[in-house]
């Protein structure tokens, strides 16, 4: 694919045949780097130029050549990666180890999951507890050796618990306090039964509310690890190499735990984040295996951070060969989230399904997707990295109209804003471009790449797709 990144010319290269060329080879008014000869380490720190009777460092987040003109910066931040990643190795507080996961809600028309009834099987404990949470306090109502039970709401927005026989447990408990969800756990507790729901089997105990139209929302309250494993085995899979999976095992935690009581929505209903793509995809323990569990046990507790804070650690399938600012996708101006050129994930464009599509339509076509009628020019704005931040449409009417930030990818109904504009002879529109997303933060497809073909490590990819942050260690508050 051609894409707007060929106008910028990433050269990452470390020159080091240069490097390894005597300082004899140079003149006095040259730069030397590591006069003696030897071979630059991985990373810049403590390397040093030396010229002119002055040493300068070498610093960590650019990248450097010498020249007949002396020391030259070949690549920095803004178009070749986040600067890396600080190895503060700090603490951060968070409020909880415990993650609340609406499975099953009702939010709108578009977002409505919410069930008549739900089914959980307890497939290797010994049946169930049934109670609420008083503060932190978990209050006993009813038990049973029952391995399979059935939730419905009733009509007085009470919460319904029968057994197998049709046997009713629990009749009617108030659940509009959200504050009261009725919650089932299953036993013995503390040696993590899993617990099957709606083809799923999952960890933890399962929270439920009556909505008023004899519907239930169902939340799944669980360890924050298995959560994370979870999520990893949903938003990547078990064959994907490691370092991949842990730089999105730390994504994956840190966005989970930004949200914790973060959402007026969410808190309201009850849970914390949602199961599907409007958040994080997470489907319980579906395809996990020993790949995704390491990667979750060898970043265990660990977070992006950046100012004493938990980043907004957002994500996307793919790039396309760069991310975007947070500004220009969301409005939302952070200092993490730069967008970067992408060297990485071209090396995976055969596996990676998205890394490269192309979509035409015709002028009233595309007149329809900004309600004006055929269009007869469109003009495109680049970023800095050249991914499409504003569109400019000219209907053959006279009528204009003006695309901003994500719309250029949202309302167009393309995959991605990194993508260029053409005509073809038939004056249709060709838009063709790379990526799957919203184009902030970690790639993962460009993480499988460098993971796979660049050997680079989970704190290095995270360095890549996040500007200034470091890695701190949860300590609950």
């Amino acid at each position: 694919m051609k894409s707007r990144t060929k106008y910028f010319i990433f050269i990452a290269v470390f020159a080091v045949a240069l490097f390894s060329l005597s300082a004899a080879a140079f003149a006095d008014s040259d730069y030397y780097v590591n006069a003696d000869g030897s071979v630059l380490p991985r990373f810049f720190e403590g390397v040093y130029a030396i010229g002119g009777g002055e040493a300068a460092p070498l610093m960590s987040d650019q990248v450097y050549a010498l020249s007949a003109g002396g020391l030259q910066l070949l690549g920095s931040a803004t178009s070749g990666g986040g600067g890396g990643l600080r190895y503060d190795d700090g603490t951060i507080s968070i409020a909880d180890n415990v993650i609340r996961v609406g499975l099953f809600y009702s939010y709108s028309e578009a977002r409505d999951s919410g069930v008549e009834s739900s089914v959980l099987e307890n497939t290797d404990g010994a049946g169930f507890s049934i109670g609420y949470y008083d503060g932190d306090a978990f209050v006993y109502l009813a038990q049973t050796d029952e391995n399979r039970i059935v939730v419905r709401p009733g009509a007085d927005r009470g919460v319904y618990v029968t057994g197998a026989a049709g046997e009713e447990l629990i009749g009617g408990m108030d659940s509009t306090d959200k504050s009261r969800y009725l919650i089932v756990r299953p036993e013995p507790f503390a040696s993590l039964p899993l617990t099957s729901c709606a083809g799923n089997r999952y960890y933890g105990e399962f929270g439920f509310a009556a909505l008023a139209d004899l519907r239930l929302t169902v939340v799944n309250r669980v360890d924050m690890e298995h959560y994370v494993m979870g999520v990893c085995a949903s938003e990547m899979t078990e064959s994907w190499p490691v370092e991949a999976l842990k730089a999105q095992a730390v994504c994956a935690r840190t966005y989970a735990q930004r949200m914790v009581r973060s959402s007026v929505y969410h808190y309201a209903c009850g849970f914390d984040l949602t199961a599907d793509t409007y958040c994080q995809v997470y489907r319980g323990i579906r395809g996990v295996g020993e790949n995704i569990t390491r990667a979750v046990l060898e970043t265990e507790n660990q977070y992006l951070t950046n100012d004493n804070a938990l980043i907004d650690a957002v994500y996307s399938a793919s790039d396309g060969g760069a991310t975007e600012d947070g500004e220009n996708v969301y409005g939302n101006a952070l200092s993490y989230l730069i967008g970067v050129i992408d060297p990485y994930e071209a090396a995976a464009a055969q596996e990676n399904p998205y890394s490269e599509w192309k979509v035409t339509m015709t002028p009233a076509q595309l007149g329809s997707k900004v309600g004006l009628g055929p269009i007869q020019r469109v003009t495109p704005t680049y970023s800095h990295v050249g991914n499409v931040i504003k569109l400019e449409f000219v209907s053959t009417g006279g009528e204009t109209a003006t695309l901003l930030r994500d719309r250029c990818r949202t309302t167009m109904g393309l995959k991605s804003i990194h993508y260029e504009i053409t005509q073809d002879s038939a004056g249709n529109f060709v838009f063709t471009g790379g990526g799957f997303g919203h184009n902030m933060g970690l790639s993962q497809w460009g993480a499988y790449a460098m993971a796979k073909y660049y050997e680079k490590d989970y704190r290095f990819i995270l360095g890549f797709y996040y500007t200034g942050v470091g890695l701190s260690y949860g300590v609950t508050e």
